[in-house]
């Protein structure tokens, strides 16, 4: 994720908050704690602003109101709800980039009028009839719009991304393309004729109870989903204490 070098302060949000009744000294403090976890994505200690800071007076003073303490750790809500957004758009971001790459590798050729070559003589006119697409423009442009429809495809199988959102309606990302990869490495998969039902069928199989998910089952607070998100973007997958089944609602 592209580090980013500010985060949203609302003026009047700190003029009439709490934190105005708190010393000079201690609103300074908060500040500077504020700067330093934006810039480390939200990793820091107490022992950090201790050895940084020295002033345990006014350090106690925002403990508990303004900076949450968790074995040790410190939390800012208001950051905290930034970095989750921003992780969030940042893997939107490469989702939608994926979507819409192969658009861009394709080089247009166009013919511009100019002083020695008007217009006239660049555009088709009735009695010239745009050029048909050869077969091989064809098969490229099929590819493109398969690519952009295709969630994953292996042997004869495939499943569309409309089908794959479907599964994530009861199951998370990483239940399903488990499951994926179990098909692809089986033996007999060149019986099945659907990867989407055939996907469907034995994640039904596993888990039988399963009811389609609502966000308000929810259980992570903000600085869990920020660590989820921010442990997702560095490509290590997902935390082994997270339960897949609510992932598709902090993806």
């Amino acid at each position: 994720m592209k580090e980013l070098p500010y985060f949203k302060f609302t003026v009047a949000d700190w003029l009439t908050g709490d934190i105005i009744f708190e010393s000079l000294e201690a609103q300074g403090l908060f500040i500077n704690i504020c700067a330093i976890y934006w810039q480390r994505n939200g990793k820091l200690t107490v022992e950090d602003i201790k050895k940084r800071y020295k002033n345990q007076n006014c350090l106690n003073e925002l403990i508990g109101q303004f900076l949450i303490c968790e074995d040790g750790n410190i939390s800012i809500k208001f950051l905290d709800n930034q970095l989750t957004e921003r992780s969030k758009q940042s893997i939107q971001n490469s989702i939608n980039g994926s979507l819409g790459g192969a658009g861009k590798h394709e080089k247009v050729s166009e013919t511009l009028p100019t002083a020695k070559r008007p217009l006239s003589e660049t555009l088709p006119t009735i009695s010239e009839p745009l050029a048909k697409p050869t077969n091989k423009e064809k098969k490229r442009k099929e590819k493109i719009i398969l690519d952009i429809e295709i969630y994953r495809s292996f042997a004869h199988l495939s499943i569309s991304k409309i089908d794959f959102e479907k599964l994530r309606i009861k199951y998370s990302e990483i239940e399903i393309n488990k499951k994926l990869d179990a098909i692809e490495n089986s033996a007999g998969n060149k019986k099945y004729k659907s990867l989407y039902l055939t996907a469907k069928n034995w994640l039904e199989s596993e888990y039988p109870n399963r009811g389609e998910i609502k966000e308000a089952d929810h259980p992570y607070n903000e600085t869990q989903v920020r660590h989820i998100l921010s442990y997702y973007a560095q490509g290590h997958g997902y935390p082994d204490w997270v339960d897949h089944k609510y992932l598709k609602f902090i993806i």
